[in-house]
Order: C-alpha cells, then sequence, then structure tokens
C-alpha cells in the first residue's frame, strides 16, 4: 500500500486545497484500498486532494465551492426579513425519531467484520458497508454497541453532533448514534464551534447544539461558521453573516476562503487578497492565490511558487517555493527544487531542505523519506526515527501507523513498536481507538493492541 500525504486548508470558495504532498494522507473515508498520510490543514481549498502516490508539485487551481451535500442553487423568494427573537431562541423539535433499525448486535458485528469498506468518523465511531454498498452499519468502540441506521452520515463529530442524511432531510446524531436533532431540515451544516445553519420551507436558520433556531436573511447558497462568521452567495458574489443572522460583510465579492486570525482570502476579478471581520481589504488582491493564515502567518502565491506574509501583510518568505504547509508550533514545511525542509515565522530555513520528502509536524514529530523509505524529524530537523518503513502515518494520539512489506502496525513517539506489523489496513487512532483489517476481516484496537471488537 502507497502512503500518499494529505491534502491541507481551505480554498477560497471553501474547498481543500490541492497539494502535492497527497502521498502520506490516512484512509480514513470511503476509499481504503489506497493508505495516505493524515494532515488536516487549513487553506483555501475546500477540496481534498485524492490519495495519490508519489507527491507532486502543487499546479495553481482557482478554487470552487465548498462541496455542501446536497446544497442547490435555490430560486429567488420574497422572504420576510430577519425578525427580532425572544429571549428564548425558538426551538427545533425535539420529537425523537431515532432511525436505528433494531437488529442483533451480533449479525451486526458479523457484517461489520466482513465489510466491503469502513470508514472513521472520529470519536471512536466507525461506519461500514457490505459489499453490494447498499447495506450499513455503526459501530461505536466506546460502548462497544453496533446498529444498522437506515441513514447515512455526513461529516465527522464536530461539537459531539455528526450530520446525517435521512429520506432528503438532514439531522445531527451524537456520538452514542443517538439522532439528537431530527432530520426535518431540506439543506445544513456540519456544527463549528457550536453553531450551523439548516434551511426548511424556504427560510434558513442559525442552530445551536441544542436545536434552537434564529431565522437568517434570504440567500442563494451559505456554508459553515467559522470564527463567527458564516459565507454566504447572493446574485453570483459572497458576503458574511454573523450567528444573529445580521449581514455584517455585503455579498461584494467573487470568491472567498474562510476566516482564521480575523482574516480571510477574497478574490475580485481574478487576483487574490485579505479581509479583516469588518469586511475591509487589508491585503489587496493582487495575488494568484492566498490561503488562510495559521499562527500569525498566510500563505501568498504567484507563478505557482509560494511564500508567507503576516498579518500586516508584510512579506516574510518570498514566493520561491514549490509548496508550503500551514505553520504548526512555529514551522512549516517547504519544498524546493524537490528537497523538504522547514521555515521559521521569520522566512528563515530553520531546517535544512535534505529530505525527499516531509510531511507538516504533528505531535512534534514530522514523517520524511530518505533513501526510499520513511522516518520521523523532531523540529531541529534531527532523524529521531530510522527512516525503515515502507509508509507511515502521521501521528495521532502518540501512536502512528507504519508499513513494512505491505503489513501495518504502529509505533509509539519514541519509535518502539507497540502493535504488530501484522494488519493489511489500519487507521489513524481516533478517540483511543483504530481499526484494521487483516485476513479474518476488520476488528476494532485500542491503544494497547487488543480487539475490543
Amino acid at each position: 500500500m502507497a502512503g500518499p500525504a494529505g491534502a491541507e486548508g481551505e480554498t477560497a470558495e471553501p474547498r481543500k486545497e490541492r497539494s502535492h504532498t497527497r502521498r502520506m494522507r490516512p484512509p480514513v473515508r470511503r476509499n481504503l484500498q489506497k493508505s495516505v498520510l493524515a494532515v488536516k490543514e487549513e487553506s483555501t481549498s475546500k477540496e481534498a486532494a485524492p490519495a495519490a502516490v508519489r507527491p507532486k508539485a502543487p499546479t495553481q487551481k482557482a478554487p470552487e465551492k465548498e462541496p455542501v451535500r446536497r446544497l442547490t442553487e435555490q430560486k429567488k423568494e420574497k422572504l420576510p426579513a430577519p425578525q427580532s427573537q425572544p429571549d428564548h431562541a425558538k426551538h427545533a423539535s425535539r420529537t425523537s425519531r431515532n432511525k436505528e433499525r433494531v437488529v442483533s448486535s451480533d449479525r451486526v458485528m458479523a457484517a461489520f467484520r466482513c465489510a466491503a469498506d469502513v470508514s472513521s468518523w472520529g470519536s471512536g465511531v466507525f461506519t461500514f458497508h457490505d459489499v453490494s454498498g447498499k447495506h450499513g452499519g455503526i459501530v461505536i468502540a466506546q460502548t462497544r454497541t453496533a446498529f444498522e441506521p437506515s441513514y447515512e452520515i455526513l461529516g465527522e463529530f464536530s461539537d459531539g453532533l455528526a450530520l446525517i442524511e435521512d429520506k432528503n432531510r438532514y439531522g445531527y446524531i451524537n456520538t452514542e448514534g443517538k439522532i439528537v436533532l431530527p432530520a426535518v431540515w431540506d439543506h445544513a451544516v456540519s456544527f463549528e464551534n457550536g453553531k450551523a445553519w439548516g434551511e426548511k420551507r424556504g427560510k434558513r436558520y442559525a442552530l445551536d447544539t441544542e436545536g434552537h433556531e434564529t431565522l437568517f436573511p434570504a440567500w442563494d447558497m451559505g456554508y459553515s461558521f467559522h470564527e463567527g462568521l458564516a459565507s454566504f452567495q447572493r446574485n453570483g458574489l459572497y458576503g458574511f453573516v454573523d450567528e444573529a443572522g445580521t449581514t455584517v460583510i455585503e455579498p461584494v465579492w467573487e470568491k472567498t476562503g474562510r476566516f482564521h486570525e480575523g482574516r480571510c482570502p477574497v478574490m475580485k476579478a481574478k487576483k487574490w487578497g485579505y479581509i479583516d471581520t469588518e469586511g475591509k481589504l487589508v491585503v489587496p488582491t493582487e495575488w494568484d492565490m492566498t490561503m488562510e493564515y495559521s499562527e500569525g502567518l498566510g500563505r501568498i502565491c504567484v507563478n505557482n511558487r509560494y511564500g508567507l506574509m503576516n498579518l500586516k501583510g508584510q512579506i516574510m518568505a518570498e514566493p520561491q517555493y514549490e509548496f508550503v504547509s500551514s505553520f504548526q508550533g512555529g514551522l512549516s514545511i517547504v519544498a524546493h527544487n524537490g528537497k523538504y525542509g522547514a521555515v521559521d515565522a521569520n522566512g528563515w530555513e530553520s531546517i535544512e531542505l535534505k529530505y525527499e520528502f516531509a510531511a507538516p509536524f504533528s505531535e512534534d514529530l514530522a514523517a520524511i523519506e530518505l533513501g526510499g523509505l520513511r522516518g520521523y524529524m523532531n523540529r531541529k530537523g534531527e532523524l529521531v526515527i530510522p527512516a525503515q518503513w515502507d509508509d507511515c502515518y502521521v501521528f495521532s494520539e502518540g501512536l502512528a501507523g507504519v508499513c513494512k512489506d505491505g503489513k501495518w502496525g504502529f509505533i509509539n513517539l519514541q519509535g518502539e513498536l507497540v502493535i504488530p506489523v501484522v494488519y493489511d489496513q489500519v487507521m489513524q487512532f481516533s478517540g483511543g481507538y483504530t481499526c484494521a483489517r487483516n485476513e479474518n476481516g476488520w476488528t476494532i484496537l485500542d491503544r494497547e493492541g487488543k480487539q475490543v471488537i
């Protein structure tokens, strides 16, 4: 199994930025036939880069709209203006409509073990489908329970809730697999920082995790909240509303990203810059691409070369790199002439560009490639876990998947093998559990490698 590195970040019309570090992204979604190295990064691209083989130099692509599920353009409707809400906001219907089918847990477990595919949704929750792809179930590692649902999970758990679809309506389940906000919405998005939005009967509402609703103004299309602001589209242009449904930035931009650290990438006349939370243009729209800020630095691109800019708009590293990751712990992985290293917040190359590949840091270690094999370096650029593995993941919860001769296991932060290299596929740890497959089918392991399911 090859393991390309993951895509990072969000683009201006929220989608995930293409990254040539695709070789090591972990297979935590539907396609588990390709191992990948997970690197969750915020940028201006919302389209996830496909799992591929060797990392390639990034090519400039115009960002596309965030792929919000079932979010179609609505016909213009005359809707009432936003109304002031009483002290207690309107509460969504709390009628319980738990849709999981009551079947033998043993039967579900048996189906899980021979599943055609398995996906992790975080917090130790796994979903699976049989060979036909028509029947699936949910397994919850912490409670050792399983059931067959009649709905589909659409996103990872955030704020303890995950978006589901049930008969073309949307709702939310908790980490126990129970529907807590009924599927009554025509459209909806995942929660972030306690807020989401949903649409029903042609009207849009802000939602909290208790199901309270606040009426929004009319728009053609909308996206998730970030730092208290959600972008929306009206007549082909983009602006932002706050959690009360008030338009705080008028729709005047051709494309936008998401707010991070008080800055948001925006595009006008096919050039990119940054605005602040009041909508003021703080960096002129003169770049081929701008990406979200992390640790006070944003990434800029011109002629397919990437550099760094601080919050004041000062260039800290000239656009000269084929790749620049978001900052984590004061370092950003960069690539130049096919060699990888790292730069600090001042743009200095603090780690020599000498590796054949490097993934962004996770838990103070970064996966690297040297002599065609994978290992890990620390923040000083020192090789602390020898390059001896055919493939590997980034560290998650103190463990990282490693591959040798087509078999996978896990090492700890000291490089010690704690779960034997005997599995055909593994996922990253989430909520203290991982999912693994061998000749007997799928199983769920705890941090000590014990089979809990």
